[in-house]
């Protein structure tokens, strides 16, 4: 994956108002030659050169101004274009491919390792360029007054360019455990924001407090030692670079007592000096967080360039799903052993089994959203005879949909969430009233914005927008995993039977409750764990 061909662009256009800049920051020490020249001799050219200086101080700063909010809506731009591409990157991962990493570690890639790439790879590359190029007008100007000057500050810019790659391994090292340390301190501060409540009621502030104070010491640790890597290398090329301006003043004091230069020339070399201090300094700053982040950049990048599986084979209308000698451990734990199962289009299964004994694991083994880090799973599972690895997501979930017993609810209305931030007229709704009773409808129309941590919705209220959002997606699959528990009795009543009626759908029903007269409306009662 590359940049877009805009940002090459915006590259090139800082570039040339870089080299602006370091043709009119180099050229002012030469007006002020001029100026105390002239002044020295009390010509009356001083006054157009009093003119020209302060010609040359609107033109630095008019330019210095375009190249900054250049800089700033580059800097905007790239972070918005990275944020974009991992988020899609993120969103197609497969579930084994999403279970690598904690949900807290993905913000922290977009807060933390996003900023730092754009801020510290992509702009300190302009910020070097604007850098040597200040550096070699400068040199070059010193050449122009005196070559053993303009010798010197090449020397010392030498020097200091080399100075970060002594510290380049120690740098890297530093680098990744200060993002490393961060990740783990935004997991554990999670728990924090999305156990509130949990915490409160448990009361082990305490506990909790200390596990997050401990992962924020960490950090500051580890950013402490990353930032003490970067100060010795800094410290080590400022020597160089104070080193440098000294034997200028020195040699040139020397040449100005010996009348082979005039004090005007001896000034510009030392103002010359001078403004090469900052980008002398600014190449071993921006050397150190260009090497520092090579990593983080090649990571962001196989987040974003992570692409969506498209099906090896067309599935069509989903007929049957087959698992064929299925064994499922966790570890030393078997759930399943040689387990062969049929299902097929339009029938009604009623999944039943105690806790822990699997029937769960079955949908995530179906859909493939098993945690393999966890699980070892052999054996096969075909979609209409196809191999579940070559069928993609797309082509699955066009078939089938699955609600959970603890739905998520989307940062959004209430209707966003029924209609999946889509176009469908909740007016629709209309036509499943088992769930939509008028109380049901006022939270509709309430147009206030609920989140995953909302309060004011009640389970049963999440259940029946997880339930809604199932059926106005109009799949002939419905899988069913605890997700009517926490509806009231005639609720669950009604719906079921409207799901169990209909000729036209597929029910993996999930359930601990059931009355044996329900029973008899399924084609199938599976018992896992016997």
């Amino acid at each position: 994956m590359k940049l877009e061909k805009k940002y090459y662009i915006f590259t090139a256009g800082l570039t040339i108002l870089s080299i602006l800049m370091a043709i009119a920051n180099t050229a002012q020490p030469l007006i002020v030659e001029q100026f105390i020249n002239q002044l020295g001799k009390c010509e009356q050219n001083v006054l157009f050169w009093a003119a020209i200086y302060f010609l040359s101080i609107i033109v630095i700063l008019t330019v210095e101004m375009i190249r900054k909010l250049g800089e700033a809506k580059y800097v905007a731009s790239l972070k918005d274009w990275f944020r974009v591409k991992v988020s899609n990157g993120i969103l197609n991962r497969t579930a084994q491919q999403f279970a690598e990493s904690a949900p807290q570690e993905y913000i922290s890639l977009m807060n933390n390792e996003v900023p730092a790439v754009v801020e510290k790879y992509y702009v300190k590359i302009v910020n070097l360029i604007f850098q040597v190029l200040s550096i070699l007008f400068t040199c070059t100007v010193l050449i122009k007054i005196y070559f053993p000057l303009a010798a010197i500050s090449a020397g010392a810019s030498i020097l200091i360019a080399v100075t970060p790659f002594f510290f380049e391994k120690k740098m890297q090292q530093k680098t990744d455990k200060k993002f490393e340390s961060l990740a783990q301190f935004n997991v554990k501060f999670s728990d924090v924001v999305f156990g509130h409540s949990e915490i409160r009621i448990q009361q082990i502030k305490k506990a909790i407090g200390n596990i997050v104070n401990l992962a924020s010491h960490k950090s500051e640790k580890s950013e402490f030692a990353y930032e003490k890597v970067q100060a010795y290398s800094e410290i080590v090329m400022g020597f160089i670079s104070f080193m440098g301006t000294f034997l200028i003043i020195t040699l040139g004091g020397y040449q100005v007592h010996e009348g082979k230069l005039n004090v005007g020339s001896l000034f510009a070399a030392i103002q010359l000096s001078d403004q090469l201090i900052m980008p002398i300094l600014g190449i071993s700053t921006s050397l150190n967080s260009i090497i520092s982040t090579r990593k983080v950049k090649a990571k962001l990048f196989t987040y974003a360039s992570v692409e969506e599986k498209k099906s090896s084979a067309d599935l069509g209308e989903l007929q049957s799903i087959s698992i064929e000698h299925m064994t499922l451990n966790f570890g030393d734990r078997y759930i399943f052993k040689n387990y062969t199962k049929c299902f097929e289009k339009n029938k009604k299964y009623l999944i039943i089994g105690q806790n822990g004994s699997g029937k769960s694991t079955l949908i995530h083994a179906i859909v493939n959203s098993l945690d393999t880090k966890a699980a070892t799973l052999t054996g096969t599972i075909r979609m209409n005879g196809k191999k579940q690895e070559d069928v993609s997501d797309e082509d699955l979930f066009r078939n089938l949909t699955i609600v959970s017993q603890v739905p998520y609810m989307f940062s959004g209305t209430v209707k966003d969430n029924i209609t999946l931030f889509g176009k469908e007229d909740v007016k629709n709704l209309s036509n499943y009233s088992m769930l939509v009773d008028d109380s049901f409808w006022k939270l509709i129309d309430d147009d206030r914005d609920i989140s995953n941590e909302s309060t004011h919705i009640s389970n049963g209220e999440r259940e029946k927008i997880a339930l809604l959002r199932a059926l106005m997606r109009q799949n002939s699959w419905l899988i069913l995993d605890e997700a009517t528990a926490a509806l009231d009795k005639k609720s669950k009543q009604i719906f079921e039977k409207y799901i169990l009626d209909r000729d036209d759908m597929t029910v993996l029903h999930i359930s601990h409750n059931f009355q044996e007269e329900d029973a008899k409306m399924y084609d199938e009662i599976i018992v896992i764990g016997e």
